[in-house]
C-alpha cells in the first residue's frame, strides 16, 4: 500500500529519477544496479488485449487521464492517486525500483492507450516470492478482459521465469471488490494481519493475505486462460447473444427436434415462440 506520506517524495530524487526513466535504458541500469539478479530484466509483458510495460516518468499524462476518468481515489480504504498526486506517485514508485523493492508497470489497452497501473513488489529471491499488487484501472476497462489477462501474463512471467515458489497478493479487509477478484483468480486466503499498517487516510488497516503457489499454479493457468476466453467471447457477442430467444441461449432445439421432454424445457420453446411471434422476449437473470 502506498501510503498518503510516500507521495511526498525528495524534490532532488525526483528529478533524478524522472531523467533516469525518460528512456528505457536509463532505468535497466538503475534496477539492475538495486534488484537480485531474477529480477534486473524490466519485461514488457504483451497480450491480446492488454500491455504491461515498466512504468517511467513519461507516463504521467495517460495515467493523469485514466485516474481522472473514476472516483477511485476518494475510496478511503484505496490507495489510488489524484490527479495532482501522479507525478509524486510515479517518484514514489520509481524510487522503490530504484530500491530494488519494486517493479511497477503501466496497463495499456489493444488500442494503445493506458488504462492504469500495477507492480511486482516484496521481491524475495531467497526463496523467491514476491507480492502482486498497488492495481488499479480506468472504470472503461473495470470487468473488463484487460484485468484477467494482464494478471494472467505477471503470474505466468512470476512463476515460469524467476521460477516463484509462491505469488502474494494482500488487500484491505474492507475493499471486498478487490478480494473478490483475487479469490477469481484461485489465490487461497492466508489469513489476516490485524492493524497491520494504515489505510490512506491514517485509520487502521487489517491486511487480508492470500497467496497462488508453484504447484497450484498449472491448474490456475488453464482456469485464468478459460476465464478470459469467456470475458472476451462475451464482450464480443454481447449484441449477438441478446437477440437470440431464451432458449437457443440454453441449447434448446428451436426446431422440435430433440426437445427437452421436462415442463420447463417445453415453456421455455413456447415462450421463444411467442417471443418470435412478436411478444416481448424474456431476459436471462444476471
Amino acid at each position: 500500500m502506498v501510503r498518503a506520506g510516500e507521495f511526498r517524495a525528495d524534490p532532488a530524487l525526483r528529478c533524478a529519477l524522472r531523467d533516469a526513466s525518460t528512456d528505457l535504458a536509463g532505468l535497466s541500469a538503475m534496477i539492475a544496479a538495486a534488484l537480485p539478479p531474477l529480477w534486473r530484466e524490466l519485461p514488457t509483458l504483451r497480450g491480446q488485449h492488454a500491455i504491461l510495460e515498466p512504468l517511467q516518468a513519461a507516463h504521467a499524462d495517460g495515467l493523469r487521464d485514466a485516474v481522472g476518468e473514476g472516483a477511485l481515489s476518494r475510496l478511503w480504504y484505496t490507495s489510488v492517486p489524484v490527479v495532482e498526486q501522479v507525478d509524486a506517485y510515479i517518484a514514489a514508485a520509481l524510487a522503490a525500483c530504484a530500491n530494488g523493492a519494486a517493479l511497477p508497470f503501466v496497463v495499456r489497452d489493444a488500442a494503445g492507450d493506458i488504462v492504469g497501473c500495477t507492480r511486482y513488489y516484496a521481491l524475495d529471491a531467497a526463496v523467491p516470492r514476491l507480492s502482486i499488487g498497488y492495481t488499479w484501472y480506468a472504470p472503461r476497462v473495470q470487468r473488463s478482459g484487460v484485468n484477467t489477462e494482464a494478471k494472467l501474463m505477471l503470474l505466468q512471467h512470476a512463476f515460469e521465469t524467476p521460477g516463484c515458489l509462491s505469488v502474494v497478493f494482500e488487500t484491505s479487509w474492507f475493499n471486498h471488490t478487490s478480494r473478490a477478484a483475487i479469490a477469481r483468480l484461485g489465490a487461497k486466503q492466508d489469513g489476516v494481519l490485524r492493524n497491520h499498517t494504515r489505510h490512506a487516510d491514517g485509520t487502521p488497516r487489517d491486511t487480508v493475505v492470500s497467496s497462488i503457489i508453484d504447484t497450484e499454479w498449472a491448474g490456475l493457468k488453464r482456469h485464468l486462460h478459460s476465464a478470459w476466453k469467456r470475458t472476451h467471447d462475451c464482450s464480443n457477442n454481447h449484441d449477438r447473444h441478446r437477440r437470440r430467444p431464451r432458449a437457443y441461449r440454453l441449447g434448446i432445439d428451436q426446431a422440435g427436434g430433440g426437445a427437452p421432454a421436462s415442463a420447463i424445457g417445453l415453456r421455455l420453446v413456447a415462450r421463444a415462440g411467442r417471443a418470435a411471434r412478436g411478444r416481448a422476449q424474456p431476459g436471462l437473470p444476471g
